[in-house]
């Protein structure tokens, strides 16, 4: 939870500091464009910053309104929009993003937008939808309780993949990239060298272009094999997850004879 806020807030303070056209590249500046008073808004968008950095989204609120009635730069309606979602005021955001959308956002900021609209749309129609009033618990069965491990209730998509093979195949990517590009530069010299009619010169580079195949090749190969190897670690512990979900029949004796019981894992 504090890491989705952590990513809203930065959501917030881009889709300020990157807001399409020249306001948006004054305030990235660190000021006030011409075309706004001079510190118009600048002081109330600041304040509202910080409140909501503090999570005083009502403040926020407050803040950001008054930046946008003073400067009219349509940054603030996403700020102004985000400090609503998160206050609960749901018909608010929508009415805000739809402005920020339809001032002409772009890119990853109009994107973000669309993708919070329709989360508050989706909330008010099932707030729409609910029942006023509890529906009655059912009454507990007789039938017998099955133990699940905290990991089983969750969907398949949202099991988080093993730490390790994950390290394993970012790293190794990371440095199968590395040993490519080294490669690259080596070869880079390569043709570079073919072109030089200086022996010394020619000899110097040489050596250069042997230490990047020696350096590139390496880091490839490194790389490659941490890949594979995080790959192979993912799969397997998918695999074992996945078996040890099955039930399992085990052989059992009782005093009519001789049955099948299922063995939950």
């Amino acid at each position: 939870m504090r890491i989705g806020r952590a990513l809203v807030k930065t959501g917030v303070v881009l889709a300020v500091v990157c807001a399409p056209g020249d306001r948006g590249q004054a305030w990235a500046m660190g000021g006030p464009s011409e075309s706004s008073p001079r510190g118009s808004g600048r002081e109330a968008l600041q304040a509202g910053l910080a409140a909501f950095e503090q999570e005083d989204y009502a403040v926020a609120i407050e803040h950001f309104e008054r930046a946008y009635a003073l400067d009219r730069d349509p940054a603030y309606l996403y700020a102004w929009a985000q400090a609503a979602r998160l206050a609960g005021d749901c018909e608010a955001a929508v009415d805000l993003y739809r402005r920020f959308v339809d001032a002409g956002a772009e890119g990853a900021q109009r994107e973000a937008a669309l993708q919070n609209e329709a989360r508050c749309r989706e909330q008010l129609a099932a707030a729409q939808t609910s029942p006023t009033e509890p529906e009655p618990e059912p009454e507990p069965t007789a039938e017998p309780e099955v133990a699940v491990r905290p990991s089983d209730d969750l969907p398949r998509s949202r099991r988080r993949p093993d730490p390790l093979g994950l390290s394993l195949l970012v790293t190794g990517s990371v440095a199968a990239v590395a040993g490519s590009v080294v490669l690259g530069v080596g070869e880079g010299r390569r043709i570079g060298q073919a072109r030089e009619t200086d022996y010394d010169r020619f000899d110097s580079l040489d050596a250069q272009i042997d230490r990047f195949h020696i350096a590139g090749g390496v880091t490839l190969g490194v790389g490659v094999a941490l890949a594979i190897g995080g790959v192979v670690r993912l799969l397997i512990v998918r695999r074992r997850s996945s078996l040890a979900r099955v039930p399992w029949p085990s052989l059992s004796l009782h005093a009519g004879g001789i049955g099948w019981t299922l063995a939950l894992p």
